[in-house]
């Protein structure tokens, strides 16, 4: 497990995966979870919904709190598109997008709840993500989420590919 201390460590692209606690970002409230989807629903913006209830969001500008998590990520990366989503569990068994990778590196910040994740670094690694907890997961690593409770995070995608290439290490 590659445990670093800051958000600054946390984002740098690596290979492997990364845990950062850090509760010194003021966390989501289901108030926040609530109007996101309402204005998402009322808007007609896109969103995907799985069964059991579990959705996500594709606009988060009007989540305040995010914020400072995004910009202490655009200063680590700067000119590199960072893009937001709000992952929401309301039911513990919640369906989730299941095992899967993405073309982009991601940054996950558990706000409300608790989420197993399965992340297939060189060996498998198995977290309980608590609210204030982060992980790294590079692009192209398999990783499986199920919420334990009802829960909600927000996910900044790290969109390299959009701007220059860069040596991961």
């Amino acid at each position: 497990m590659n445990i670093v201390n800051k958000i600054e460590d946390l984002c740098l692209p690596s290979k492997h995966h990364k845990f950062l606690r850090d509760d010194s970002f003021e966390k989501l409230t289901w108030e926040d979870v609530i109007d996101n989807l309402d204005r998402t629903i009322t808007e007609d913006l896109h969103y995907k919904s799985r069964d059991n209830y579990g959705i996500v969001t594709h606009d988060t500008r009007d989540i305040l709190k995010i914020y400072p998590v995004l910009n202490k990520i655009k200063e680590c990366l700067p000119g590199v598109e960072i893009t937001t989503h709000l992952y929401t569990s309301f039911t513990s068994i919640s369906k989730t997008f299941g095992k899967h990778n993405d073309v982009m590196d991601v940054v996950i910040w558990q706000c409300i709840g608790t989420t197993h994740w399965t992340i297939y670094d060189d060996k498998t690694f198995n977290y309980r993500l608590k609210p204030g907890e982060f992980l790294y997961i590079p692009k192209e690593m398999y990783h499986d989420t199920t919420p334990i409770t009802p829960r909600s995070s927000v996910s900044f995608g790290i969109e390299h590919f959009r701007n220059e290439v860069f040596d991961w290490k």
